[in-house]
């Protein structure tokens, strides 16, 4: 073999394996770029756009949700408001007592709903907090006698008249409790007196264990109406009432007396029970 051959067959070698290369790098670039696509597939996103009246429809949708969510709350704020206006006014403009007591002993009732149930609730619970200092005001608990009375001229010239009893009796705390009940319920519904027509309930507004009774008595002529509520624990009861004569629903068209009362019973056995009023 001459020098030439031997330097053909090496240039061709050379070219040979630089060929190889180039088509080994090729192969390569094609493998990860088809890697590279397929990741690509894999990561994009289907998007189908929707139709113009979709939109607007959906939209539409989402205004009348909008526009109905603002008006219930500014109806909520209208009635917080007028509340909060109505509450204000009473405490900046509270009128002199019938009688010299607290003005809790006098509550008024508006005639908006959300109102009324506020002054009821409030008038009752204020009415069971101070259930003992009235008691103890009137020397309730410590007195010996089954049963007394008091009368006094206020300085108002008002005619003031406190009966009060006190009483252990032999019964379980549940049938006295209900005898208790219904004696309240006998008293605020005009039992005691001549009627010139049945007593009539009015509306409560959800309270628990609570009455509000209008009666219309006889000689004299006289429109009542009741407030009561009962207070129930495992170990006493409190019934509490008063008569309301401000009321924007129920105006009083007749001369009134104010009355007011407690009632507390408490166990003071398992087969004993003490009632006080």
């Amino acid at each position: 073999m001459t020098v030439d051959a031997a330097d053909r067959r090496r240039r061709t070698d050379i070219q040979r394996k630089w060929r190889q290369k180039l088509a080994a790098e090729i192969k390569a670039l094609r493998s990860e770029a088809s890697a590279l696509e397929a990741a690509l597939v894999d990561r994009k996103v289907s998007t189908t756009v929707l139709p113009w009246r979709d939109v607007a429809l959906t939209l539409a949708d989402d205004t009348r949700a909008s526009v109905h969510r603002n008006r219930v709350l500014k109806r909520q704020y209208n009635a917080q408001l007028q509340l909060l206006l109505s509450l204000a006014q009473r405490a900046s403009s509270l009128a002199r007592p019938l009688l010299s007591y607290e003005a809790w002993h006098h509550t008024s009732l508006c005639a908006p709903a959300h109102t009324r149930r506020c002054a009821l609730e409030w008038s009752t619970n204020a009415m069971f907090y101070n259930t003992n200092a009235m008691l103890e005001k009137h020397s309730v608990a410590s007195s010996v006698h089954f049963a007394n009375y008091k009368i006094a001229a206020t300085e108002n010239n008002v005619f003031e008249y406190v009966w009060h009893m006190r009483k252990t009796v032999p019964l379980a705390f549940e049938p006295a409790r209900r005898l208790g009940q219904y004696w309240v319920q006998q008293y605020i519904r005009g039992g005691m007196w001549p009627l010139l027509e049945p007593s009539t309930d009015l509306d409560v507004y959800g309270l628990a264990h609570t009455s509000y009774v209008h009666t219309t008595r006889l000689r004299p002529l006289e429109h009542v109406y009741f407030l009561s509520r009962e207070y129930h624990s495992d170990a006493q009861t409190v019934i509490v009432g008063q008569t309301m004569h401000t009321d924007e629903l129920h105006p009083m068209t007749t001369p009134f007396r104010h009355r007011m009362f407690w009632y507390h019973e408490k166990i003071t056995r398992w087969d004993q029970v003490t009632a006080t009023m």
